[in-house]
């Protein structure tokens, strides 16, 4: 099956590669810890390098942090475009719909307790296709719960309808 954005789960990259590069980067801030700390034994005026090693580990630490957040990213992109999933690129709340707000990298329904540690309203839905939707002109459209409960309020002249 192809996805909305018409990619195959298979096409796109491969989340496992991504947080291997994180691990990768991991071992080089380590290098750089142990290396800041051999300046540091030295002693003496070895303090631009202490800090340019310090400074490079920091932004290293920053790309670890980037580098897992898109092969988390990466692996939900993987799992919305699989069969029998909603695939619609945008989040809503499983059981309430178009409910969420977003701040700060993370998102809450406003009716429950659900949240996420990700800008969900922007990611691509990974919930399993349970109802279709047919518009005034004949089109249809495989949709989970939570975007079938969010169209009931936005499309006017369809029908929305349970699969068996």
């Amino acid at each position: 099956m192809t996805a909305r954005n018409g990619r195959t789960p298979a096409a796109l990259p491969n989340p496992t590669a991504v947080t291997a590069l994180a691990r990768r980067a991991g071992r080089l801030a380590a290098d750089l810890d142990a290396a800041g700390q051999e300046m540091a034994a030295i002693g003496g005026d070895t303090g631009q390098v202490g800090y340019r090693l310090d400074a490079a580990g920091a932004a290293i630490r920053a790309a670890i942090d980037d580098l897992q957040a898109a092969g988390a990213a990466l692996a939900r992109m993987r799992r919305a475009a699989a069969p029998g999933r909603c695939g619609l690129p945008w989040g809503v709340c499983p059981e309430h719909g178009a409910t969420l707000v977003s701040t700060g990298g993370q998102t809450g329904c406003t009716r429950c307790a659900r949240s996420w540690d990700y800008h969900h309203l922007c990611a691509p839905c990974t919930e399993s296709v349970t109802h279709l939707l047919a518009d005034a002109h004949g089109g249809t459209l495989r949709l989970c719960t939570g975007h079938a409960h969010a169209a009931r309020t936005t499309v006017v002249g369809g029908s929305i309808r349970v699969l068996a």
